[in-house]
């Protein structure tokens, strides 16, 4: 017997040797970050966009059939519910929206006067974007196709009519779809195939500000108390956020480094909450996932006495923070947190902030409410809803969330992203002015199933927008 045990040892030791080496290298790709683990990590992505391609011909904002008619869909999407502005509309669109303006790939965006009847249209072209091509950035995005994953994320409508348009692609990593400035004919005057994501902001100097990233492989350590701690790092890269500044023709002027302001200053306990250690996570990944920014403005700079009213105001996600950003220094002044949580759409209004609160929540209020927030008191006071707001009035996303405020200030559209409703409010009693569906008719497409041939198809939806003017 033992003879016989002897005989299989060396085929023994083979196979723990083996294994041995399978445990070392599985130990360092997986905690190391070394090959193969980027290589193992983009055979699994691959699989994955395979399999959504496959199996899915919509456009991944499509949210699935409505239970309203294709006949009863231009009442369904605006509803005028109490008197409001006589501003028109820009609506955000994408592939697949909007087919009975812009057959074929549907449209970028559009603007509609307040009985929803079409003013423009803006053709969504994405064959015109390679050849308006002015920079571009490696992705990891196996089998795009931009007439389906160019999602429209944030629109400027300037002077003149052309729109200044970032997009999105949630199959992609970064998920930074770039930025665009289109013509009102759909033509594409320059494409930043870049990692802009989120919504631009038009600066008073005219300067186009926008979220970005940069692509980070190797862990940060700092030293936090007792030892050095893993503060960001993720399989296959991660997102090392900056804010850029772009002209009208779309040259960058200036790159502000987010990241390493706050990890270079007091604030750098923050990233600790989203380090994952050894995990591929949509925080650890994404470490401050920087959603929005707007010029401070001169109430808020006043208010706080040490910071310029072009100073810059963002919002950091991922970290449920917001930060004023010396726009000179690109140092963190302030940064402010309190309860709200997974913010969007931070911006100026008046001497203080107003807020897309996704998960804050409260007792008489949530999950997704609106906010104001006070810098220099901490004080926060609910919008929306509020004592004027229907009951039981469909208001929440885990995503996204935007707010476009009028010119004087008093009223607000409001996108709910997930739910793929807007609603144009005031902002002094919460009472809902106008209610928009993000319906479109997909007959034309002919994928929907045959009982569901007949309803309109509901998208997410990004951003609503006054747009006091048409173009020319």
């Amino acid at each position: 017997m033992l003879r016989r045990l002897l005989g299989h040892l060396p085929m023994a030791m083979f196979a723990l040797a083996w294994l041995l080496i399978a445990l070392v290298v599985g130990y360092y790709s997986t905690i190391k970050q070394v090959f193969p683990a980027t290589y193992i990590d983009g055979v699994f992505k691959t699989v994955g966009v395979i399999q959504d391609h496959v199996f899915s011909k919509y456009s991944s904002d499509f949210l699935g059939p409505s239970d309203v008619p294709v006949n009863r869909l231009a009442a369904a999407r605006m509803q005028a519910l109490a008197p409001g502005g006589d501003e028109h509309l820009l609506l955000t669109g994408g592939p697949q929206r909007y087919l009975e303006y812009c057959p074929g790939n549907g449209c970028l965006a559009v603007i509609v006067d307040r009985r929803g009847k079409l003013v423009h249209a803006y053709p969504f072209r994405p064959e015109l974007f390679h050849r308006g091509t002015i920079d571009e950035r490696p992705y990891q995005q196996p089998f795009m196709s931009p007439e389906l994953d160019l999602n429209t994320q944030g629109l400027i409508l300037l002077p003149g009519g052309d729109l200044i348009a970032t997009f999105y692609n949630d199959k992609a990593f970064p998920f930074g779809g770039g930025i665009a400035r289109i013509a009102p004919d759909g033509n594409v005057r320059w494409y930043r195939h870049d990692y802009t994501h989120h919504w631009p902001a038009l600066l008073p100097d005219g300067t186009i500000a926008t979220t970005n990233t940069v692509l980070s492989t190797k862990p940060v350590y700092r030293p936090l108390g007792a030892g050095h701690l893993l503060v960001s790092g993720c399989k296959a890269g991660w997102q090392r956020d900056t804010i850029q500044l772009l002209d009208a023709n779309g040259k960058l002027l200036q790159t502000l480094a987010v990241y390493d302001a706050i990890l270079n200053s007091p604030y750098r306990a923050l990233l600790i909450q989203t380090a994952i250690p050894f995990q591929k996570s949509a925080e650890s990944c994404d470490p401050l996932h920087t959603n929005y920014v707007r010029a401070v403005g001169p109430e808020i700079a006043a208010a706080l006495g040490d910071v310029r009213a072009d100073d810059l105001l963002i919002s950091m996600r991922n970290i449920s923070a917001i930060g004023v950003l010396d726009r000179q220094t690109g140092k963190f002044k302030h940064l402010f947190r309190g309860n709200f949580f997974l913010q969007h759409s931070v911006q100026p209004l008046g001497a203080k902030i107003l807020i897309f609160d996704d998960l804050g929540a409260s007792t008489s209020s949530g999950p997704s409410r609106i906010l104001l927030f006070d810098p220099v008191t901490n004080a926060e006071t609910v919008i929306f809803p509020g004592p004027q707001t229907p009951p039981n009035t469909p208001f929440f996303t885990t995503i996204a969330g935007n707010i476009n405020l009028s010119a004087d200030g008093k009223r607000a559209l409001v996108a709910v992203t997930e739910s793929g409703l807007s609603y144009e409010i005031e902002l002094a009693t919460g009472r809902v002015l106008t209610r928009l569906e993000n319906l479109h008719d997909l007959r034309s497409l002919g994928l929907s199933k045959a009982d569901a041939a007949d309803k309109a198809g509901r998208f997410k939806i990004f951003g609503v927008y006054y747009a006091p003017g048409t173009p020319q």
